[in-house]
C-alpha cells in the first residue's frame, strides 16, 4: 500500500481503514450505514489520520470518479451487497487500469456462512433447512430465550441476487462460480479457497491436510468446507 491511493469498499466502523492510512498515501472508506461512517471519522480524528476519509454510499454507487484508485480492498462485504455484478462493475470503474483488487469473502454455502454465530455455531443450518424456516426460529429465539442479545429481529429470508432461491437475510447467495462469472471484467491473479479447518486449526493440522484435496473438488463439496475466499484481481486490459 505504500504510496498508493486505496478504496476500502465496505469499511465498517473504520478500524482497518485508518490502519491502512499508516501505509497508503490516501485511503477512502465507503459504507451504506451513516453511524459507521461517523464512527470511522471520529476514529480517524482521534488517530490524526489526515489522509483518511469516509463517505456514505450504497452497494453500487461509489462516489468517486473513474480511474481514481491504485487499490481496492474489501473484507467480508461482497457476500452482502444486493447485486455483486453491479458492485464489481463499480469497483472496476473507479480502479486505475493498472490497479489491484484484494477481496476476502465467504461463499454462501460455506458451513458457517449463515452469520448466526451470535446464537449458534451449528454448521450448515442454512443449507440443511429452508432459510425462511431458519429465520422464523431465530426471530422466535430473539423474542424469548435470547431477548437480552443486542440484535434486533431480522427481516424475513430474502432472495438471491439472481432471483433463483431463498437466502438468509442480508446475504446474496453468491457461490464460487457465481463470483467468477460476476468478476469477468477482472483477471483473477490468485484465488485461495481457505477451508474451515485451515482457518481455525492452521495449515499443518491433520484435518487441514486431509481436507486439502477436497477443496479441489466441485463446488458442491468444496464450498461447504470453505471458510472464506481470498482473491487478488487485476482489471483486464480491454477496458
Amino acid at each position: 500500500m505504500a504510496g498508493k491511493s486505496v478504496l476500502d469498499f465496505g469499511s465498517g466502523y473504520g478500524g482497518r481503514t485508518v490502519r491502512y492510512g499508516k501505509f497508503a498515501s490516501r485511503v477512502c472508506g465507503i459504507e451504506p450505514v451513516e453511524a459507521h461512517i461517523d464512527a470511522g471519522k471520529e476514529f480517524a480524528n482521534q488517530e490524526g489520520a489526515t489522509n483518511v476519509e469516509f463517505k456514505l454510499c450504497g452497494d453500487y454507487d461509489i462516489p468517486y470518479d473513474d480511474n481514481t484508485f491504485d487499490m481496492v480492498v474489501t473484507f467480508d462485504v461482497l457476500e452482502h451487497v444486493a447485486d455483486p455484478r453491479k458492485s464489481l462493475a463499480e469497483i472496476y470503474r473507479v480502479l486505475k487500469p493498472d490497479g489491484t483488487v484484494f477481496a476476502v469473502f465467504p461463499l454462501y454455502r460455506g458451513m458457517f456462512a449463515h452469520h448466526l454465530d451470535y446464537i449458534t455455531l451449528a454448521p450448515a443450518i442454512h443449507i440443511l433447512f429452508d432459510p425462511r424456516r431458519v429465520m422464523r426460529v431465530v426471530n422466535g429465539l430473539l423474542d424469548t430465550k435470547y431477548a437480552d442479545v443486542e440484535v434486533t429481529r431480522h427481516p424475513a429470508a430474502g432472495t438471491s441476487y439472481d432471483g433463483k432461491k431463498p437466502v438468509m437475510p442480508t446475504l446474496n447467495g453468491m457461490g464460487l462460480n457465481d463470483f467468477k462469472r460476476n468478476a469477468e471484467a477482472f483477471e483473477i491473479v490468485d484465488l485461495d479457497q481457505v477451508s474451515v479447518f485451515r482457518h481455525y486449526l492452521g495449515g499443518r493440522s491433520i484435518l487441514s491436510r486431509f481436507t486439502g484435496p477436497l477443496m479441489r473438488l466441485s463446488p458442491t463439496i468444496s464450498e461447504v468446507l470453505t471458510f472464506h475466499v481470498c482473491t487478488v484481481m487485476k482489471p483486464r486490459k480491454e477496458r
